[in-house]
């Protein structure tokens, strides 16, 4: 299994992930997790009110599924901000 820790702070608009997997293996992994839940329709419960939030994001390639879990409470929020973290990383590693 390879792992993304992230934790996100809300007013700083920051992220630490700490990984087994690089910059490139992480952006590829959320890439593949943002298109596989594309169409799920929104997520209508509320999010917890944090400064900081921690998701999880194990890939098994074994099978190449993704599991995704998170203490927001809201999985349309979480994926938004996977793909707000998805973009940083992919600005990175063209620069």
């Amino acid at each position: 299994m390879l792992k993304m820790n992230i934790e996100y702070l809300v007013k700083e608009d920051e992220y630490n992930v700490t990984s087994n997997l690089n910059k490139l293996g992480q952006c590829e992994v959320l890439e593949a997790y943002i298109r596989s839940i594309m169409g799920a329709g929104p997520d209508t419960k509320e999010r917890e009110k944090k400064d900081k939030y921690r998701i999880i994001v194990e890939w098994y390639p074994e099978d190449d599924t993704i599991k995704v879990r998170s203490d927001v409470g809201n999985d349309s929020y979480t994926t938004g901000v996977l793909y707000s973290l998805y973009q940083k990383l992919s600005t990175e590693i063209e620069d």
